[in-house]
C-alpha cells in the first residue's frame, strides 16, 4: 500500500439510489462506483487507486481510501475536492463530503503514523507491523462525521472521572488497529500533558494516566 493517501467519506441520504457505473479509480475492484461518491472527479486522472471501499451497515457513510503516488497528487485531488458542492455542509451543519489527506510520517522505534489533515489533528498510528487494512475506518468515518457528540462525551466523562469543571479544548483523535481510540485534550487544565480519555467504539471507557504513559509528541500540522 502507498504512504500517500486520500481518505473520502460520504453521508449518503437513506433514500439515495445506488449507482452501478464504474469509477475509473477502481480498478482491481468490482467495477462499481461507490454510493454517494458519484460525483467525485476520477482519481485515475491523479495517478489514484481506490484501495479500499466500505459502507456502513445502515447505508448511510461511504468510505474510500486512495492510495497515489505521491503527496503532490493527493494535493492536486484534493484540490478538486474542495471544489465539489457536496464539500459544504447540508442542512444540518455537517458536511456531506469529508476530504482526510493523510500525510505519513515515521514515528519513534516501530511507530508509523498517517496526519489526517483537518479541523483537528487526526492521527492513525500502527506498528511497524500492522497495516491501514486493520484500521477500522468505518469506525472512524462515524467518529469524524459526528465529532461534536464525541467530543462532548469525552468532556462530559472527563469531568465526571477527574471531579473538576475544567474548560477542556484543543482536543486529538488517535486512531489504532482495534476498536479503541484515544481522545486528548491538550488545553485548558493544570497537567501538562492534557487529559487523555479513551473509548471503545463510540463509548468513554476510561481516562488514561499520561504521566505514566509513554507520551509521544508529533509534530504539529503545518
Amino acid at each position: 500500500m502507498t504512504e500517500s493517501m486520500m481518505l473520502t467519506v460520504a453521508r449518503v441520504a437513506p433514500e439515495e439510489p445506488d449507482r452501478a457505473e464504474k469509477h475509473d479509480g477502481a480498478e482491481g475492484h468490482d467495477g462499481a462506483e461507490p454510493r454517494g461518491l458519484s460525483t467525485l472527479p476520477p482519481a485515475a486522472e491523479h495517478g489514484g487507486r481506490l484501495e479500499r471501499r466500505l459502507r456502513s451497515t445502515d447505508g448511510e457513510l461511504e468510505v474510500c481510501l486512495f492510495g497515489f503516488p505521491s503527496e503532490a497528487a493527493v494535493e492536486a485531488y484534493d484540490a478538486e475536492l474542495r471544489r465539489l458542492p457536496d464539500a459544504a455542509p447540508d442542512d444540518d451543519s455537517r458536511p456531506r463530503l469529508l476530504r482526510l489527506p493523510l500525510v505519513f510520517e515515521r514515528g519513534p522505534e516501530r511507530i508509523r503514523l498517517w496526519r489526517c489533515v483537518g479541523e483537528w489533528p487526526v492521527y492513525l498510528i500502527l506498528d511497524n507491523d500492522e497495516t491501514l487494512d486493520e484500521v477500522d475506518l468505518l469506525m472512524v468515518a462515524e467518529v469524524l462525521t459526528d465529532l461534536d457528540r464525541h467530543l462532548d462525551a469525552g468532556l462530559r466523562f472527563a469531568h465526571g472521572a477527574l471531579g473538576v469543571a475544567d474548560p477542556l479544548r484543543e482536543p486529538e483523535l488517535v486512531f489504532y488497529a482495534d476498536d479503541e481510540w484515544f481522545l486528548r485534550f491538550t488545553e485548558g487544565c493544570a497537567d501538562p500533558y492534557g487529559v487523555g480519555v479513551m473509548f471503545r467504539r463510540h463509548e468513554p471507557v476510561r481516562i488514561e494516566d499520561l504521566d505514566e504513559g509513554e507520551i509521544v509528541e508529533w509534530p504539529e500540522a503545518p
